[in-house]
């Protein structure tokens, strides 16, 4: 099996995620900081050391502000609902996957907030100079998405988070995408919200996921229940991380992308970055030349991820997935891949891209295969490709 759909979850993970991760469903027990028995003391020693990580990665110099989530988007969730008030303005962009569109214009049509998108160019990179002139004194939060998970495309963060410094508004960066390849220092930057899935390129388990909450930024508790922290309390703890954790940690995933955490600073962003831009320019550089395939990706020399997007004329890319999944074994994912509003600005609604994206395991002779299996497919022909894979 090759696997080339690692913007939806990295696969297979280093050995030491599975490792850890059983481990701590093994041996890990009762409530981390509440309970004094043993396993719970054990949990407690493992959240912090977790929450040090997170922190010195992201460039937070408060681990307590390191909030354990169950995914990108339940972090997502997190920032905005916690934060936003009825009246608020946002500024967000027509990169932003589900996550955060979707949640925007639900309080958008409910009355709940005044939104303005600003549109990344035909480079796919947003104008930092665009996106803060969107800005307007009632301004609450401004939204953006590190990378793009279909073009490849990195936005210039620590240049908005500077532009952004004259003014009361917030910077949310969601880093589900660039987590464990690009670099982000929220503390010197001047970034005051972080959120991140944790099974990408941080290599954890799905089901984990990261808010990091910057200066003193607060945040509204979506729920409540029992927590670390004071136990006498009536009402949720005030302080972080407790105002936002509540309930039981989920242990396995949290010690699992602590795991993952490790191997991304054992092996250095830089390196990582490097192995994924070097495939994923090999296989631009080979499917480029044949024009049958139309490329979406990151442009020349620009910052990118190991993500590129593409088509194939004649056919859709359901089409194109399913020959390679049943004739060669090979992964890819195929359709919209961060909502509607970024394939409108391509021209590939409804039917979306064919998207290949690398993670630290592939290598250039999967890369060399995958790009031989599209051209024998595109050599021939929809009809007799979908022969071949028994459709």
């Amino acid at each position: 099996m090759i696997y080339l759909d690692n913007a939806s979850g990295s696969h297979p993970k280093p050995e030491s995620i599975y490792q850890e991760s059983d481990r701590a469903l093994r041996s890990l027990a009762g409530f981390p900081g509440m309970d004094s028995h043993a396993p719970a003391r054990a949990g407690a020693t493992l959240l912090a050391a977790a929450r040090r990580e997170a922190a010195e990665l992201f460039g937070l110099g408060r681990p307590e502000r390191v909030v354990f989530t169950a995914g990108g988007t339940d972090a997502l969730t997190m920032a905005l609902k916690g934060l936003l008030r009825d009246g608020d303005h946002v500024v967000t962009t027509n990169l932003a996957r589900a996550a955060i569109s979707r949640s925007l214009d639900h309080m958008q049509m409910a009355g709940r907030i005044a939104l303005t998108r600003v549109d990344a160019g035909d480079d796919g990179r947003i104008d930092p100079a665009t996106l803060v002139r969107a800005v307007a004194n009632r301004t609450r939060l401004v939204i953006l998405s590190h990378g793009c998970e279909v073009l490849g495309t990195v936005q210039p963060v620590e240049e908005v988070a500077r532009m952004l410094s004259g003014h009361k508004a917030l910077l949310l960066v969601d880093a589900s995408h660039t987590a464990g390849l690009v670099p982000l220092h929220m503390d010197s930057w001047g970034v005051d919200l972080v959120a991140t899935s944790g099974h990408r390129g941080l290599y954890g388990p799905p089901g984990v996921g990261l808010l990091l909450v910057g200066g003193d930024v607060r945040l509204r508790p979506l729920r409540e229940g029992e927590s670390g922290g004071d136990p006498s309390l009536s009402t949720q703890p005030l302080d972080l991380p407790w105002s936002l954790e509540a309930g039981v940690p989920n242990m396995p995933g949290i010690v699992g992308l602590l795991a993952g955490m490790r191997f991304v600073n054992q092996q250095t962003l830089a390196r990582l970055r490097e192995h994924d831009t070097t495939l994923i320019k090999r296989f631009i550089g080979a499917v480029g030349l044949d024009e049958r395939f139309r490329l979406y990706a990151a442009r020349g020399d620009m910052p990118r991820t190991g993500t590129v997007s593409f088509t194939l004329r004649g056919f859709t890319p359901q089409q194109v997935a399913q020959v390679l999944e049943q004739v060669h074994d090979i992964q890819v994912a195929a359709g919209l891949h961060a909502g509607s509003r970024v394939h409108v600005m391509l021209k590939t609604a409804p039917g979306g891209t064919v998207r290949v994206s690398v993670g630290w395991f592939n290598t250039e002779d999967e890369i060399d295969r995958t790009v031989a299996a599209l051209r024998e497919m595109a050599d021939a022909g929809v009809k007799q490709a979908l022969s071949r894979a028994g459709a």
